[in-house]
């Protein structure tokens, strides 16, 4: 049974080796021994053997041991993969959704441990990237300019180059660990993060706020509120509460930048963004004043206590003439209401050719086809796709195991266990997956071709053939010949024969057809060429040339030719 190794049990194991070496029940040494290196292979140095992991070879090693050292706790740390920071470089940013199906942006890691969202500076402090300058203009962030050297608890940005970036800083490698522990590719991280007391302050700091920190506008919206304002208190929906935004909308009437007023409490994830598509109609009476309104869309994206009103001036606005004196019309939104759901597909199925007009309780062994053309299903080389997993094949109504009711290992043939009778039904479903992703269709270069002999061939001298010619290529990995009465015939569908091939020599008539003894392989590429002798201009209508010979002429030809023209 298949497992997968997750990065929590590779951080799990990790976490267990440090511990059995830095527990004082155990003691662990390192060494160097084998004085005599060469007695192992003579290239020790360049190219040292592999373990073979058995007992004489440890039995070896306690021989000839000649220094030990004992590992203490200090002399024991996990460690991360180094990323020093470097102007002009695009880093991932922390994301707790990173996975196969939603990649970090731009290193495409599909993994949090597997991204560069950290980073080392130049005082070896260590920083996360919490934005990487992300929006709908950069949808894979922006080059970091400003390197990060704070050590504020609260996250921001590096410098005022408005790269985009807010780090967030984690802590300091201390000079006695540098020593120890840095290499050229990883970096120690600090022991007991969870219990210790050096980096007690970023450790709380980070776990008791629980508030909204960074905002990322995914889209920017169309014709959203009114253009040039700023909408303050716009409240962010999660699973924590309290938290609000200021939204600018711009000359465009569209989200211009976005920015945390109120962190909030309790929260993971959340959302925010100013409501749209609201109509209402609006009565005023002759007073100059609204006597009724109704509204006729409720609209969606909007928050609870948010206020809305409509324009001013102009030929819809209220008033129409703002010389007037008046107080603007509003609406408090007092409650909102939202469902959620969740949806998947299974993909594309495309339903094959019914083959049960060949059922006669005989025959075991039957091609596909779509849209009356054989058809072959490979998976890519490399790939881990079963193709018996591809198709769903029901008997009068009943689905079929693959390998148990039928074997489709070839691709192009399916062959049932049991020879279905006259009258059963049967249905036959290919899964395509994401039919324009996963599967595509292609027309292959055929070295078999109609024409060309073949002869089944035996150990068994009773069932060796003689030679066919073949008359039909109907899949990549089936063909048909010409009837065939001969020796060697087996009643048994599944009784496997090496097989001859010669190809065709000679051109013949099959089925009182002509068929040349050509192929597709055999066609020449011929690739003619001449130096030109003249200079050529915007204005040029004509083209000197060297020679128009070709080149594959006898050299006994003697082509005269004078001036070559041709249209540019």
């Amino acid at each position: 049974m298949s497992a997968i190794i997750t990065d929590q049990l590779r951080i799990l194991n990790a976490k267990s080796f440090v511990a059995a070496a830095t527990s004082t029940a155990n003691s662990f040494y390192s060494f160097i021994g084998l004085p005599n290196a060469t007695d192992y292979s003579p290239t020790w140095d360049v190219n040292p053997p592999a373990p073979k992991d058995s007992f004489e070879q440890e039995n070896d090693c306690w021989d000839t041991i000649i220094a030990l050292k004992k590992i203490t706790d200090s002399d024991v740390r996990q460690v991360v993969r180094k990323n020093v920071w470097s102007s002009g470089t695009t880093y991932d940013m922390y994301r707790h959704d990173i996975s196969r199906t939603n990649t970090s942006k731009p290193s495409g890691a599909t993994s949090l441990y597997s991204a560069n969202y950290y980073v080392l500076n130049s005082d070896y402090r260590v920083y996360i990237c919490l934005q990487n300058g992300t929006d709908p203009d950069n949808p894979e962030g922006r080059p970091s300019l400003d390197e990060p050297t704070f050590t504020d608890l609260e996250p921001r940005s590096a410098g005022t180059s408005n790269d985009g970036y807010i780090w967030k800083y984690l802590y300091t490698i201390k000079p006695s660990e540098l020593v120890k522990f840095d290499s050229t590719n990883f970096i120690p991280v600090p022991r007991d993060w969870e219990t210790s007391s050096d980096n007690s302050e970023v450790r709380t700091h980070a776990s008791a706020t629980d508030q909204i920190k960074i905002v990322t506008i995914t889209n920017r919206g169309v014709g959203l509120g009114t253009a040039n304002r700023t909408y303050t208190g716009v409240p962010v929906k999660g699973d924590g509460s309290g938290a609000e935004v200021t939204i600018v909308v711009g000359n465009d009437s569209k989200v211009s930048s976005v920015s945390v007023s109120k962190g909030g409490t309790g929260y993971s994830y959340g959302s925010s963004g100013i409501g749209t598509e609201a109509t209402i109609d609006i009565i005023v009476g002759q007073g100059s004043s609204v006597i009724d309104f109704e509204i006729k869309n409720l609209g969606y994206g909007y928050g609870q206590g948010q206020i809305l009103t409509v324009r001013s001036g102009g030929s819809t606005g209220i008033p129409t003439n703002t010389a007037y004196a008046f107080e603007e019309f509003k609406i408090l939104i007092d409650k909102t209401y939202e469902d959620s759901f969740s949806a998947w597909t299974v993909g594309d199925l495309e339903v094959l050719d019914d083959i049960s007009d060949l059922f006669d309780g005989v025959q075991r062994a039957f091609p596909i086809k779509f849209n009356d053309e054989f058809k072959t299903i490979r998976a890519k080389k490399g790939s881990n796709i079963d193709i018996k997993a591809t198709l769903l094949i029901f008997l009068n109504d009943i689905l079929q195991v693959p390998g148990q009711a039928y074997r489709f290992d070839t691709g192009s043939i399916i062959e049932f266990s049991e020879a279905p009778k006259n009258g059963d039904t049967c249905k036959i479903i290919f899964y395509k997956g994401t039919g324009s992703v996963d599967v595509i269709n292609a027309d292959i270069l055929e070295t078999i071709k109609k024409g060309d002999d073949i002869t089944l061939n035996s150990d068994n001298y009773s069932y060796q053939e003689e030679e066919r010619t073949v008359n039909l290529v109907v899949s990549s990995d089936i063909v048909k010949t010409n009837a065939y009465g001969g020796v060697g015939i087996s009643t048994d569908e599944t009784f496997a024969k090496a097989i001859t091939w010669c190809r065709q020599t000679e051109d013949k008539f099959i089925n009182g057809k002509p068929v040349a003894k050509d192929r597709t392989s055999y066609e020449p590429l011929i690739q003619p060429l001449s130096n030109i002798i003249s200079d050529i201009g915007i204005s040029t209508n004509a083209i000197y040339v060297e020679s128009v010979k070709t080149f594959f002429d006898s050299s006994k030809e003697n082509i005269q030719i004078g001036v070559i023209l041709a249209a540019p």
